[in-house]
């Protein structure tokens, strides 16, 4: 909420957009975003699942985090400071290279634009693009989740979701959900070498084993 708060307040002050340099990315790879929104939008089954998916974030992430915290976990610390510095670093970087989204950018969405010339435009929404912070979050998720076979499975599925409703709905363009990928890793990173386990961990978690 604090992230979303941030990026709607640097919209209002800051109106410089380059939707129109990321479209001509998009555009060479077929324009996915305006390819699925034509497809699920427009049904009702498809609005829902776009909406449906796009609304669980906050449910993903609470799942990954009881998930470590039913038992003591040493990894939820870093679990938490990898979320964490997912959201709070990404207003930083909307404010090097702001993109807000095709939904925003062009008035006809999802139906294709006519050729465009790529060139700065001035937008007031969120400039909230790249990276996806709704992909990186998924793409953290799905990383964490991996040491359980239930947790692997369902953040995949979540992953998949997240890619359609992203691109679909609208709120991105392919190239923002292709650098969150160096984005959620580098967030990874940081969270590991900012959160060294302690001496007593291992005997906690193995502790934590014999109990169960």
């Amino acid at each position: 909420m604090l992230c979303t708060w941030v990026a709607n307040r640097e919209g209002a002050w800051m109106t410089t957009r380059y939707d129109l340099f990321v479209y001509r990315f998009d555009l060479a790879l077929g324009e996915p975003s305006f390819r699925l929104g034509g497809i699920l939008l427009t049904h009702f089954w498809g609005v829902w699942i776009v909406n449906f998916a796009y609304g669980l974030l906050s449910a993903a992430v609470m799942a990954l985090l009881m998930g470590y915290a039913w038992k003591p976990e040493p990894e939820l610390r870093t679990v938490v400071l990898a979320l964490l510095l997912n959201f709070v670093v990404a207003p930083i970087l909307y404010l090097i290279f702001p993109v807000s989204g095709p939904q925003f950018a062009f008035a006809g969405f999802p139906h294709r634009p006519a050729v465009i010339a790529p060139h700065v435009i001035h937008l007031a929404s969120a400039p909230n693009g790249v990276p996806s912070v709704h992909f990186s979050t998924a793409l953290l998720i799905w990383w964490y989740a991996r040491r359980w076979t239930t947790g692997r499975f369902a953040a995949l599925i979540y992953l998949i979701l997240t890619v359609l409703s992203t691109l679909a709905s609208g709120q991105h363009y392919t190239f923002d959900l292709i650098w969150a990928f160096p984005y959620a890793l580098a967030m990874a990173v940081l969270a590991q070498r900012f959160t060294p386990t302690r001496p007593g961990d291992s005997y906690v978690v193995a502790g934590a084993e014999m109990l169960s």
